[in-house]
C-alpha cells in the first residue's frame, strides 16, 4: 500500500466518531511496549490556544538545543502536519510503517481487542505520534489533547509538566454543559506531583482546577499569580512583553503571532517550558535565551494568518465564541478597510448561534460554507443565526466562495476566513494551489 492508501484507511476509522476512554489506546500501546513511556512530556489541555501554546513551547525547548517532539491536531493541509519533530513532519514512509505494525498489533491481540472494540482515527494517530517519537529518541515531546482530557486518548501519558490554557464552553455534549463540568474533564490531565501551568481561568475553572492540584499534590503555577505577561503592546504582526516569575525576569520578549490573547499563551508556553526544565532532573536547561529566541521564531500558521496584503486576506482557527471574541479584538487593530468580509463554516456542534453574535458587529457580510466535514453545519441553517446588520450570503464551497469574493474585491477590502480549522485549512490549501496573490504561505 502506498501512503495516500494508507491514509486513506487511516481516515476511514472516523467512521467511529468520538468514544472517550482510556481501555483501547492503553490495550494497545502496551502491545507496542508503550512508547509514551520513553521520553518526558508536556502535556497541553484547554478550550482555546492549546495549539498555539504547544507550538510555543516546542520551539522553546527546541531553542535549548533539544531534539524536541509535538503532537497536535487537527492538521491543517496535511495529516503529516500532526507528528513533527524539530518542526519538520513526518514523512510518509515512517506513516505508512506505523501505521502497518499498529494494525498488525492490534490484530494480534485477538480477543482482548474485540473486547475493547475497534480503535478510533484519533487512538491511532496518537499510538503512531508516540512511536515516533520514541525511536527518534527525542529529548522532549509536547503533546496536546485532543478532546477533554480525562478521558483522552493522549492521557496515558506521564508527563514532567501538565498545562492548561484556557477552560470555556465548548465540545458540552462530551465534557459536560457547565464551565466546572468542564474543567473537571479537562483537570483530568493533573497527575499526582506533576506541577501544573495554568493560563487565565475563570474564577469557577480556577477552583476546580486548584481542588483537583491539591487532591492530587501538584503545584500550580499560574498566569497572574506566579509568572506574569507585563508592559503589553499589540500590533498586527505579534505581540512584545515582559515576562516575570519569582526567580527570573526576561524583558521585551516578541511573539510573531497577533493578538492578546497569543501574548497569554506564550507567557504560558515559557512558564511550562522552564518548569519542565526544572522537573527534568538537571537533564535540560531552558534559560532566556532558548525563551526569547523560541518565541521569535514560532509558527503556527492558520492562527490570525495574513495571506494577501491588497486585498487583505486573513485566516483564523477560531472555532467557538471565545475563539470568535479574541479574533474581533486582533482585528480592531488592524488600519480601517473598505468593505469587512467573513467567510464562516462551522461544525454542527458548535454553537454557531453565539459566534455569529460576537462576529456580527466588525463585518459587512457574512459568507456562510460548508466545511468538508461529516459534522458540517448547513450553511442555510447557519444563515438564520446571522445577526441584524451584516448581510448574510450562502455558497456552498470555500473555495469557490473565496473565488468569488476576491474577483470583486478591491485593494483595502478584509476578508476574513474563520470558524473552523477545517474550513481554514481548505482555504490555506486552495490559495497555494491557485497561486494567488499571497505573501510566503509555509
Amino acid at each position: 500500500m502506498d501512503v495516500k492508501d494508507i491514509l486513506a484507511e487511516l481516515f476511514s476509522y472516523t467512521q467511529f466518531g468520538i468514544k472517550l476512554g482510556l481501555g483501547r489506546v492503553r490495550l494497545l500501546l502496551s502491545a507496542l511496549g508503550d512508547p509514551q513511556d520513553r521520553f518526558p512530556s508536556i502535556h497541553v489541555a484547554g478550550t482555546n490556544g492549546k495549539g498555539s501554546t504547544a507550538a510555543m513551547a516546542a520551539s522553546i525547548l527546541q531553542a535549548a538545543g533539544l531534539r524536541v517532539g509535538l503532537y497536535t491536531s487537527p492538521h491543517l493541509c496535511d495529516f503529516s502536519e500532526r507528528i513533527r519533530i524539530d518542526d519538520r513532519p513526518i514523512e510518509g514512509a515512517d506513516i505508512a510503517r506505523h501505521y502497518l505494525d499498529i494494525k498488525r498489533v492490534w490484530a494480534s491481540l485477538g480477543k482482548a481487542g474485540v473486547e475493547e472494540g475497534d480503535p478510533t482515527f484519533f487512538e491511532l494517530t496518537t499510538a503512531m505520534a508516540f512511536r515516533q517519537f520514541a525511536e527518534r529518541r527525542v529529548d522532549a515531546a509536547v503533546i496536546e489533547t485532543g478532546l477533554g482530557g480525562r478521558l483522552d486518548a493522549t492521557n496515558v501519558l506521564r508527563p514532567i509538566v501538565t498545562v492548561l490554557t484556557t477552560i470555556s464552553r465548548d465540545h458540552e455534549a462530551h465534557l459536560g454543559g457547565s464551565i466546572s463540568a468542564i474543567a473537571r474533564e479537562k483537570a483530568g490531565i493533573i497527575k499526582p506531583g506533576v506541577p501544573v501551568v495554568a493560563g487565565s481561568l475563570v474564577s469557577e475553572a480556577e477552583a476546580v482546577v486548584e481542588q483537583a492540584a491539591r487532591e492530587r499534590g501538584a503545584k500550580v503555577v499560574r498566569l497572574g499569580e506566579e509568572f506574569r505577561a507585563e508592559s503589553v503592546r499589540l500590533t498586527a504582526a505579534g505581540g512584545t512583553f515582559d515576562w516575570t516569575r519569582e526567580d527570573a525576569s526576561f524583558s521585551g520578549l516578541t511573539v510573531p503571532l497577533a493578538g492578546v490573547h497569543q501574548v497569554r499563551n506564550a507567557a504560558v508556553a515559557a512558564a511550562a517550558a522552564t518548569e519542565a526544565a526544572r522537573a527534568s532532573g538537571g537533564a535540560f536547561d531552558v534559560g532566556e535565551q532558548a525563551v526569547r529566541e523560541g518565541l521569535r521564531r514560532v509558527s503556527w500558521p492558520g492562527r490570525f494568518e495574513v495571506l494577501s496584503s491588497a486585498p487583505m486576506v486573513i485566516l483564523d482557527g477560531a472555532h467557538n465564541p471565545e475563539g470568535i471574541c479574541a479574533l474581533v479584538d486582533t482585528l480592531s487593530l488592524l488600519a480601517p478597510s473598505e468593505r469587512r468580509t467573513l467567510v464562516f463554516g462551522a461544525l454542527a456542534d458548535k454553537d454557531a448561534g453565539r459566534m455569529l453574535a460576537a462576529a456580527g458587529p466588525a463585518f459587512d457580510r457574512i459568507v456562510l460554507v460548508r466545511p468538508e466535514s461529516e459534522r458540517a453545519a448547513d450553511p442555510r441553517d447557519l444563515a438564520d443565526l446571522v445577526p441584524d446588520g451584516p448581510e448574510a450570503i450562502v455558497r456552498e464551497s470555500v473555495g469557490g466562495a473565496l473565488a468569488e469574493i476576491l474577483d470583486g474585491a478591491g485593494a483595502r477590502d478584509r476578508i476574513v476566513v474563520a470558524g473552523s480549522l477545517y474550513l481554514v485549512g481548505e482555504a490555506r490549501a486552495s490559495f497555494r494551489a491557485a497561486g494567488a496573490r499571497t505573501l510566503p504561505v509555509q
